[in-house]
């Protein structure tokens, strides 16, 4: 995401995601200007096959004025452990 690789990211995303949202529709909903930077701060397992990474991510907004604002917030991704492969499950995806 902050390297703004839109087709590379997708790769990640769970094969069964994948055969309802296509690269396109994905790419429609992501902003890569807003990806200033990520590092994970811990995970978290549910079982052997179910994470939560959680992370700090920079940011940064234009707003229409031309003001930017740079921030940084938590958030979190689940990944699922399928075949030996970890997969990544996109928040609308993940029941929330």
């Amino acid at each position: 995401m902050v390297a703004a690789d839109l087709d590379r990211a997708y790769l990640f995303i769970s094969p069964g995601i994948r055969e309802v949202i296509s690269l396109n529709a994905y790419k429609a909903t992501v902003n890569t200007r807003l990806w200033k930077g990520a590092k994970v701060t811990g995970v978290e397992c549910s079982s052997d096959d179910s994470c939560r990474a959680k992370m700090n991510v920079r940011y940064r907004v234009t707003m229409k004025t031309g003001a930017t604002y740079e921030g940084e917030s938590e958030a979190s991704e689940v990944w699922l452990r399928r075949d030996g492969q970890w997969w990544f499950v996109p928040d609308r995806f993940e029941g929330r």
